[in-house]
C-alpha cells in the first residue's frame, strides 16, 4: 500500500494589476504608521510592527506563539536595533513615538479605564452582555488599528470565530471613535439569503 508523500506547494501568479494594487495598499499602510515617525532609526521597528499586524494578524491564537518565536529569532539574526521586550509576545506591544520605545497596549490606559470606572469604559448594569466592552490587550490593539487604518482611507475587514466580540468592537469604534462630520456609519445585518443587489441598495440608499 502506497503512502502519500508530502503535499507539493501550490504555485500561482497574481495578475499584474492585482500585484500593483496590493503593493500600493502596503505602501499606504506603512505611510500611515510613519505619520508620527520622528527618527529614521525607528523605520526598522515600524516595519516589524506592520509585519506583526499584517502577516501575523491572520494566524490563530495557537499560531501566535509560533509566530512570536519565529519573528524574534529573525530579529536576532538580522541584528534588529530595537527588539521587542522579552515579556509576553510581539502582539502585546506598540510603538510610542513620544518616548520612542515599545510599550504594552494596556499601558496606554489609565487606572480608571482598567477598572471600568472611566466614562470610556463604564459599564451600564442594564446593558445586555453582548454590548459590554472591557479593555484587554487585544481590544485596545484592535481599536488602535481601526482608527489608524480608517483615518488613512484603508479598507478594513475584521474576521474571526463567532463570539470574541468583533461586532461590539466595530460598533464601539463606529459610534465612539469616529468623527461624524467626516464619516457616516451604515449598519447592514448580513444573512445567508442576502443578495449583492440588496447590499448595494442598502448602501446607496443611506447616501442619498
Amino acid at each position: 500500500e502506497e503512502q502519500a508523500g508530502p503535499a507539493k506547494p501550490v504555485q500561482f501568479e497574481l495578475p499584474e494589476e492585482t500585484q500593483e494594487s496590493l503593493w500600493c495598499k502596503q505602501q499606504k499602510t506603512l505611510e500611515a504608521f510613519l505619520e508620527k515617525q520622528r527618527s529614521a532609526d525607528w523605520i526598522d521597528s515600524v516595519v516589524l510592527f506592520c509585519v506583526v499586524w499584517s502577516l501575523g494578524a491572520v494566524v490563530g491564537q495557537e499560531g501566535r506563539g509560533l509566530f512570536d518565536t519565529m519573528l524574534r529569532r529573525k530579529m536576532v539574526e538580522a541584528g534588529s536595533p530595537r527588539p521587542f521586550p522579552s515579556e509576553g509576545n510581539v502582539y502585546d506591544y506598540y510603538i510610542d513615538f513620544d518616548d520612542l520605545r515599545w510599550k504594552s497596549w494596556l499601558s496606554s490606559l489609565s487606572a480608571a479605564d482598567l477598572a471600568g470606572t472611566s466614562p470610556a469604559y463604564q459599564v451600564d448594569p442594564l446593558s445586555p452582555h453582548y454590548e459590554l466592552f472591557m479593555p484587554t490587550s487585544d481590544t485596545v490593539a484592535h481599536q488602535y488599528m481601526l482608527d489608524m487604518l480608517v483615518r488613512h482611507g484603508i479598507p478594513v475587514l475584521m474576521c474571526g470565530e463567532t463570539g470574541p466580540g468583533k461586532t461590539a468592537e466595530v460598533s464601539r469604534f463606529l459610534f465612539q471613535g469616529l468623527v461624524f462630520a467626516s464619516y457616516v456609519p451604515i449598519i447592514v445585518n448580513m444573512s445567508r439569503t442576502m443578495t449583492a443587489n440588496f447590499v448595494q441598495d442598502r448602501l446607496e440608499g443611506a447616501l442619498e
